[in-house]
């Protein structure tokens, strides 16, 4: 929570700090509005000195709909508890895969080739078309991240976590540097949906914005005439460009230009996990209970109903109101893709595992009586 005199040394330090994207122009001046609803402040230079503090500091919609988020939240504050994370940038496919073990290395193996031959990998998991298993695993993440981020947003707000949409710049001509930002994601949205508006008129998928870049992910052609036009923009953003610059001099000692930068990757920047609070988060009853068994005895049950839950929701995301998922992919595609991902991990409870009777799980709570 803030206090009356912290003081923050940039606006963009402030924006960490609350957990919120840094942005321009009207969206900036709205998300100040906002915040002196609840703490007002003086400038001293680019200094922000907090004056007073009003109320319960007030966030904008922590994005993805509630039920979306309560429904990640007890497995998601669980894999933070555990996890080594810490000043880390974490990019889409580690998070999925190391620190939430929601889709398996070896379906990223199939997913990130799509030149090879993977004619007996599907075969042997009943997919007749591998176009079926990377738009899947495309709206997967897409479903995934919307609501990773509204749990990150509601755990930040009470100092759970810190943390920041990241991105890594790849730069470099005869060699390649890797320069780390953070809270540009607004910036990257816009310019992205300014190309894919402009390639479409060209491609005539009519799709709408951003939407496009599932196609244009699997031509290489496209996918490095997409990254030129947005690295084009990008070198335009004075403010972003500057702060590649000033990184780049500074840890490598040499000479930046906007024209090396060569590519991009999104990621998530998390600076700190406060994990005594993530275990005496407050959830609903029945998630309280399983949570706290499952940070006693993760070879339990418990946790991989939390787990399921999560599966659950983004599977019923892809689906219409009659059952047959919106993608686009065949009714026996989609059945099968959706048991591999949930088959393909390793299942979090060991088969041999069973409490002892009177076992203590967490305080007073007790194996025989509590909830499951």
């Amino acid at each position: 929570m803030l206090t009356v005199e912290q003081e923050f040394k940039n606006y963009k330090a402030l924006c960490l700090f609350l957990g919120e994207e840094v942005k321009t122009g009207k969206s900036k001046e709205l998300q100040l509005k906002r915040w002196q609803l609840s703490f007002s402040w003086h400038k001293e230079g680019n200094k922000f000195v907090i004056d007073e503090v009003k109320r319960d500091y007030i966030r904008k919609s922590s994005g993805g709909n509630r039920k979306h988020v309560e429904a990640f939240l007890p497995y998601v504050i669980y894999c933070l508890n555990q996890s080594g994370i810490e000043n880390d940038y974490i990019g889409t496919q580690r998070m999925m895969r190391s620190e939430l073990k929601l889709i398996s290395s070896e379906i990223y193996d199939v997913y990130n080739h799509p030149g090879k031959d993977h004619t007996k990998y599907l075969y042997k998991h009943g997919i007749s078309d591998y176009n079926s298993l990377r738009l899947f695993v495309h709206y997967f993440e897409v479903y995934c991240k919307e609501t990773l981020n509204g749990c990150f947003n509601t755990l930040a707000k009470e100092g759970g976590i810190k943390w920041a949409n990241g991105q890594i710049f790849v730069v470099g001509m005869s060699h390649r540097k890797r320069v780390y930002t953070s809270n540009y994601a607004e910036v990257l949205d816009k310019i992205e949906t300014q190309v894919c508006t402009q390639m479409n008129k060209t491609l005539k998928k009519e799709l709408k914005g951003r939407q496009l870049l599932h196609y244009i992910k699997q031509d290489k052609e496209l996918i490095e005439e997409f990254y030129k036009k947005c690295i084009a923009k990008i070198c335009k953003d004075r403010q972003l460009v500057s702060e590649i610059k000033e990184k780049y001099e500074g840890k490598y000692k040499q000479k930046f230009i906007p024209e090396m930068i060569e590519k991009y990757y999104r990621l998530y920047y998390i600076e700190s996990i406060d994990r005594k609070k993530l275990r005496k988060w407050k959830l609903d009853k029945i998630d309280g209970i399983r949570l706290k068994k499952a940070f006693v005895n993760s070879d339990g049950p418990e946790l991989q109903m939390l787990k399921r839950k999560v599966y659950e929701d983004i599977f019923q995301r892809m689906a219409n109101k009659d059952g047959k998922n919106k993608l686009g992919i065949p009714d026996g595609d989609f059945k099968a893709i959706r048991f591999l991902i949930t088959d393909d991990n390793p299942k979090l409870t060991k088969k041999e595992y069973s409490p002892k009777k009177g076992e203590k799980q967490y305080g007073n709570i007790r194996t025989e009586t509590a909830e499951a």
